[in-house]
């Protein structure tokens, strides 16, 4: 009993018995590999399918279609036109547009409410309890090149309580556009606080046709020839790699098909879109100052010389009288990340709150980068800076109005 030896032990059979279990043993070898194989492909079509459900219940929860992503990558500016009001006298942003914009710095989706605001929605009946806090001012606040949540406002929103913040704003903004949106359509929302972030930037962008006689005329008249500046210039793209066929026929229908096409896509124009960049940057800030006299130089006139801070001190008096007018508190913030000064605020009106970010960022631009690689926008930790040094500011001038 003990010397038998088992009938499966291939190294105890004879040639013929062993060529009989390689040959029979064979088929269940094949059978395990595909046995294996269709539980990978199970598996990995399983995960695709959650992932799917999953991306489908966030887009619908934030509103966001994330087919935009193949769909519109190869059609994708930074700074897409469809996401404007067209023959809009005050150029706003259009009520639930939804577009793509892309860059070697980054790549979203800017998503418009139902009000033109690029934030959530808000009612025009402010709730009981809350601060309402009204944010102005151009791309810088308008969050270019960073997520919803992730910008300045949403940051000193999320760490002031009862304090509700809305972001009024619009690429390519100056003060007097501000200035207008504010009384256009800020004040419909009855905010405790108006804030402007103000740069350099959009002090130098003026309107002249808003002053006269040293004096921001707010009628109709003025709303009309608004025009967005050079340094919000569009960026059109087009390659022939775009030209190519969806790999599977699902892919445009399908939220993380289209994503992931959309993230190899990404990869592999990676040096185009860098060349693209670094040419339109060097396009806009080479032609800055052209768009405040395109005007005149059309009509064959030399431009009359504007002093900008004499421009922005009517502007900011003009603004003033609206806060006051309506019991709202004036606050301006300068985020500029070099040493620009704006000191002619601490002394126009004890209305008017200034405060001076400059030094605090400029310290900051000696441990990391503020801006994107190509985009002089300021990047996301540097919106989480800018965040916090807000809330830490509101808190005290918040516990003042309480």
């Amino acid at each position: 009993m003990g010397g038998r030896s088992d009938a499966g032990d291939i190294t105890n059979c004879g040639p013929e018995q062993a060529f009989k279990y390689e040959r029979f043993s064979v088929p269940h070898k094949i059978k395990s590999f595909l046995s294996d194989y269709l539980l990978v492909v199970v598996s990995i079509v399983a995960a695709l399918l959650f992932v799917e459900i999953g991306m489908r219940l966030v887009g619908f929860v934030t509103n966001i279609d994330y087919r935009l992503y193949g769909k519109e990558l190869k059609n994708s500016d930074r700074l897409p036109i469809e996401l404007f009001v067209p023959n809009y006298d005050l150029f706003g942003l259009r009520p639930y547009a939804q577009k793509l914009a892309t860059t070697s710095d980054f790549s979203l989706i800017y998503r418009i409410n139902s009000q033109g605001l690029r934030d959530g929605e808000h009612e025009f009946q402010k709730k009981p309890g809350i601060i309402r806090i009204a944010a102005l001012g151009d791309s810088f606040t308008f969050g270019e090149g960073v997520e919803i949540g992730k910008r300045f406002t949403d940051i000193m929103g999320q760490a002031l309580p009862n304090v509700e913040v809305i972001n009024l704003g619009v690429p390519g903004y100056g003060l007097s556009q501000a200035l207008l949106k504010f009384k256009v359509e800020g004040l419909r929302y009855a905010p405790d606080y108006a804030v402007v972030f103000a740069t350099k930037v959009i002090i130098d962008r003026v309107n002249p046709e808003l002053i006269k006689d040293n004096y921001a005329a707010l009628d109709d008249d003025t709303l009309n020839g608004t025009t967005m500046s050079a340094s919000s210039a569009y960026l059109d793209r087009h390659d022939p790699f775009f030209d190519k066929k969806a790999f599977l026929c699902a892919v445009d229908k399908s939220y993380v098909l289209s994503f992931l096409e959309y993230r190899y896509d990404l990869l592999i124009l990676k040096h185009k879109l860098e060349a693209d960049d670094r040419k339109v940057w060097a396009d806009i800030l080479a032609h800055r100052d052209e768009d405040s006299n395109a005007s005149a130089q059309q009509n064959n006139q030399e431009p009359e010389p504007i002093d900008p801070v004499a421009n922005a001190k009517i502007l900011f008096k003009k603004f003033n009288e609206l806060c006051k007018k309506n019991k709202v508190k004036l606050i301006v913030v300068n985020i500029d990340d070099f040493d620009y000064r704006m000191d002619y605020l601490r002394d126009m009106d004890p209305n008017i709150r200034y405060y001076d970010l400059s030094p605090a960022l400029m310290n900051e631009a000696k441990k990391h980068r503020l801006h994107f690689v190509y985009d002089r926008h300021y990047n996301p930790s540097t919106h989480r800076f800018i965040g916090h040094e807000m809330a830490d500011i509101l808190k005290d001038v918040v516990r003042e109005r309480r």
